[in-house]
């Protein structure tokens, strides 16, 4: 796949950058980051402006330029665990998956990828909602769990998504016993894409010490992206948490970094919220970086 520049509007001043084999970097002074912000509780908060936010460069605080939410289309891809270890899980999970589906805007786009020995395109991108919800309710639970390389395989299927803004919705108990990956090759390609990573992960009864590694890597690869991480602690939790559940509730953050250095290197950023006065504290999750075009 050959570089290609791009000028996108998302309701801010134009961000030019490149997609250079499904990376996102930046060859502009303007970046935009992606967030989203919640209060101690996990409900989520709108309606917060430029003095909220403070963003950093590395060790340098950068202007906020501008802070929206935007309500457009979505391409989301479905990393849907279909493995033994899900058997209990399955039927609600496509319940609650349905609920989602449901509240869809009408460009929103679904493709699905299914979770077992070996990751699986159940679909490829489709505005068709009911398709995914007939290819899904066919799936039955079976074989070991290769999360890693079926989110490895669903990120690198979001290149052929059709709409700018990419989200990956995860439903797994976050155990992997079959991936040829590495945690860390996941994490990386995930750095170097523009998707935002939402899991809902599902309680069983492992050994703390083997449900806390599930736990932590889907954590981890949702906050980093700047998307959330949810829990269900039972079966039947499964549809409460879908509800809370709002991919469009995002921020998009742009900054303007003065001397930026087009160096082809990742640049870690970092935001804090600046609650109102006497409001409670609020906290992010934010996608960590970005890439300068050489």
């Amino acid at each position: 796949m050959s570089s290609r520049s791009v000028i996108l509007w998302l309701g801010l001043p134009f961000l030019a950058f490149s997609v250079d084999r499904g990376r996102l970097v930046v060859n502009s002074s303007l970046v935009l980051i992606n967030a989203t912000v919640a209060d101690r509780q996990g409900h989520l908060v709108s309606g917060l402006q430029r003095a909220n936010f403070r963003l950093f460069d590395g060790n340098r605080e950068e202007k906020v330029v501008s802070v929206s939410q935007e309500d457009g289309p979505i391409s989301v891809g479905i990393v849907f665990d279909a493995s033994g270890s899900m058997r209990d899980y399955l039927p609600l999970a496509r319940k609650a998956l349905q609920t989602f589906i449901a509240a869809s805007g009408r460009n929103d786009e679904y493709a699905a990828v299914l979770v077992r020995d070996h990751p699986d395109w159940a679909l490829h991108f489709t505005r068709d909602s009911d398709a995914v919800l007939t290819q899904l309710a066919a799936v039955e639970a079976d074989g070991s769990t290769a999360l890693v390389d079926s989110i490895y395989l669903a990120v690198q299927g979001m290149r052929s998504a059709h709409n700018p803004r990419k989200a990956l919705l995860v439903i797994s108990d976050g155990m992997d016993n079959h991936s040829r990956y590495a945690d860390s090759e996941l994490k990386h390609l995930l750095e170097e894409s523009n998707v935002t990573v939402f899991a809902v992960g599902v309680w069983r009864a492992y050994p703390e010490a083997e449900a806390e590694i599930g736990r932590s890597l889907l954590k981890e690869l949702s906050e980093s992206t700047g998307g959330r991480y949810l829990e269900a602690n039972s079966p039947r939790d499964l549809a409460k948490k879908f509800g809370e559940l709002d991919l469009r509730f995002e921020y998009m953050i742009a900054f303007r970094v003065e001397d930026i250095s087009l160096d082809g290197k990742f640049h870690p950023v970092t935001l804090k919220v600046v609650p109102s006065p006497n409001a409670p504290r609020l906290y992010a999750n934010w996608r960590r970086g970005y890439y300068a075009a050489k």
